[in-house]
C-alpha cells in the first residue's frame, strides 16, 4: 500500500513519541508542530480556502432496551460510541465539544490527496443537523499533510467502491483509506502553540511544555498535538453506524445530506473511518 513517506524527522512509528532534550536550542524558538488525527473525522477542504475545516462527528451509543438516548444519560452512561480527547502524546485529555481554531503556526499550502484518501464529494457542511458535529476545528492549511496507514478502497464493475450502498453511494471516491492524517506546520514561538475557543476561558488546556513534549536535534525543535476521536475499545458493528452519523455533517446543492450507506467489509472494518469532502 503505498503511504506518503514523511521526510526526515517527521513522525514515525507513534508520531510525536517525546525523547530528551539532547540538545541546547531555546525551547521557546521555532520550530515544527505536527498535529495527527486519530480516529472518525470529516475534513472539508474547498480549493479557494486558506482554512481546512475538521469536524469532529456525535456518534450516538446504541444500547437496546435502555430507553434511548435520555434514557441512557440519566442511567449515566456516556453518550457517545467515541472518546474526544487532544494534546501531548499519551496525556491527552477530555474535549469539550465545541468551537477551536489551531492558533501559533504558520499558513501553509497543502490540500489533501483525493487518491490516498475517502472523499465524498458533497458540496459543503450540513445545517441543521440531526447528528451534530460533537466539535469543529479549524486549522489554517498546513505545510504538508501525510495521509497514513492506507488501506486500499476496492472498486465494483460499476465504477462504484466496494462496501457502499445508497443512492449517493457514486459521491465515494478515492483509491485508498487512510487510518490516521499528520500536519505538519511551521511555527514562530512554542508560546504562542494553542487550539483556541472562541474565548480564552474555552481553551483547550494543551501547552507544549506539559509532557516534555519538545524534541530537539542539532537544528530542529518539533513537537505534537494528538486529536482523537473514536472508541477506546473494540466495538462490533461500529464503523458502520460511524459512517452513517458522519454523513449527517455533510450537505449535497439540494440542500440535502447524503444517501450512502456502508457496508462493513474485513479489510476496512478493522481500521478508524476517516471520511474526508474536498468540495
Amino acid at each position: 500500500m503505498p503511504d506518503q513517506a514523511p521526510p526526515t524527522g517527521a513522525p514515525t512509528g507513534n508520531p510525536g513519541a517525546p525523547v530528551p532534550a539532547t540538545s541546547p536550542l531555546d525551547v521557546n524558538g521555532p520550530g515544527e508542530l505536527y498535529v495527527i488525527f486519530h480516529g472518525l473525522f470529516c475534513f472539508f477542504d474547498p480549493p479557494d480556502s486558506d482554512t481546512i475545516v475538521c469536524q469532529l462527528p456525535f456518534i450516538p451509543m446504541q444500547m437496546g432496551g435502555m430507553g434511548g438516548m435520555d434514557g441512557m444519560q440519566s442511567m449515566g452512561f456516556p453518550s457517545s460510541d467515541h472518546v474526544y480527547r487532544a494534546g501531548n502524546f499519551l496525556a491527552e485529555t477530555e474535549l469539550a465539544s465545541g468551537y477551536y481554531t489551531l492558533a501559533g503556526v504558520k499558513r501553509g499550502s497543502k490540500h489533501f490527496d483525493r487518491k490516498n484518501n475517502l472523499v465524498i464529494g458533497a458540496e459543503r457542511p450540513a445545517e441543521g443537523t440531526h447528528f451534530p458535529a460533537y466539535a469543529t476545528i479549524n486549522v489554517p492549511r498546513p505545510e504538508e499533510i501525510y495521509s497514513v496507514n492506507n488501506i486500499p478502497l476496492p472498486t465494483a464493475a460499476d465504477g462504484t467502491k466496494v462496501g457502499f450502498e445508497g443512492p449517493d453511494k457514486g459521491l465515494v471516491s478515492g483509491d485508498f483509506y487512510a487510518t490516521a492524517h499528520v500536519f505538519k506546520y511551521f511555527y514562530g514561538d512554542s508560546a504562542t502553540l494553542k487550539l483556541a475557543g472562541p474565548v480564552k476561558s474555552l481553551d483547550h488546556d494543551w501547552s507544549t511544555e506539559k509532557g516534555n513534549t519538545i524534541i530537539k536535534n542539532d537544528t530542529t525543535l518539533s513537537c505534537s498535538l494528538h486529536i482523537i476521536a473514536e472508541p477506546d475499545h473494540l466495538m462490533v458493528g461500529h464503523v458502520g453506524r460511524a459512517f452513517s452519523a458522519s454523513m449527517g455533517l455533510l450537505q449535497k446543492s439540494d440542500s440535502t445530506t447524503p444517501d450512502i450507506q456502508y457496508q462493513e467489509i474485513p479489510a476496512i472494518a478493522c481500521g478508524s473511518n476517516n471520511t474526508a469532502d474536498y468540495s
